[in-house]
């Protein structure tokens, strides 16, 4: 067993933890201890019988490196655990404020808090890959995954066309928009009349909206980090085979310009024009 002491922060404040990693790591989960005394106010569902906290399951850690990450070694486990940690316990020292305080100004920041856990990510991470064929997952600054995704929803679009793509995920925050590319010859070029940027990534969601649904998502009640998860997961390749399939459909077609009745963002500032005015009607509709 390996203890890795550690601290943790949050604004003007400095935590330290504890985890304890076995030869086991593969399959147990490390258990965090933390000695800040916020964080061990009686509620069973953060606080283990031996006073660690519950921060992952046994079988979601498993599972994890089962399916997504085999690459990693002992060390960069114990790496990932301690970053995993200190947003957990920046989430359980504000979870236990709001449940003494009932302060919503501190809810705020832990849903905030909540929705950058690391091991959302991971979360993230494996539920993007499982739509994907032969998968290839890669980390080092950032995550990568490679694959090929068939353009069928089961929905509206139901084709036997598969796209070669790459989603690049970021480190820690599900807010930051998946940025995609699609290396399939036949995708459009052109950044202003068919959604891509000139890097070759697909402009598929407006970045305002995906971070105004996923913070409205993480302060409803009953929901955890798979749900929020499988929410942004099921979002963006959606999009992307929306956005892709349009693509193809104009290669196929010989369509040159991007036709009205395929919805879609504006860009730059009218853009932003676009998503306040919808966001003002969501409001309105729910006031009503």
């Amino acid at each position: 067993m390996v203890l890795v002491s550690a601290t943790s922060s949050i604004p003007a404040l400095t935590h330290d933890i504890d985890l304890e990693i076995t030869e086991h790591w593969q399959t147990k989960v490390p258990a965090l201890f933390c000695y800040e005394a916020a964080a061990h106010q009686p509620q069973s569902w953060v606080r283990g019988k031996d006073r660690s906290i519950l921060w992952q399951t046994d079988q979601n850690w498993s599972d994890f490196f089962k399916t997504t990450c085999q690459h990693l070694d002992e060390n960069e486990a114990i790496q990932y655990s301690a970053q995993a940690a200190g947003s957990m316990i920046r989430a359980v020292l504000a979870i236990n404020e709001i449940l003494f305080s009932g302060n919503t100004k501190v809810q705020y920041c832990y849903k905030r808090c909540f929705i950058k856990d690391f091991l959302l990510i991971f979360d993230l991470v494996y539920k993007l890959s499982s739509f994907l064929k032969d998968p290839q997952i890669s980390f080092a600054k950032v995550w990568i995954i490679k694959g090929k995704l068939q353009l069928s929803n089961g929905k509206n679009i139901n084709s036997k066309v598969w796209a070669d793509i790459e989603i690049t995920v970021d480190k820690y925050d599900i807010l930051q928009l998946p940025r995609v590319v699609c290396y399939n010859p036949w995708v459009r070029k052109d950044p202003l009349g068919w959604h891509i940027y000139s890097s070759g990534e697909l402009c598929w969601e407006f970045p305002c909206l995906w971070q105004e649904k996923l913070l409205e998502a993480s302060c409803l009640e009953k929901i955890d980090n798979g749900k929020i998860a499988k929410l942004a997961a099921e979002w963006c390749i959606n999009s992307v085979i929306t956005l892709i399939y349009y693509h193809w459909t104009a290669h196929k077609y010989n369509i040159k310009d991007w036709p009205p009745e395929w919805n879609y963002w504006k860009h730059g500032e009218e853009g932003l024009k676009q998503y306040e005015e919808e966001k003002k009607a969501r409001n309105n509709k729910r006031i009503a």
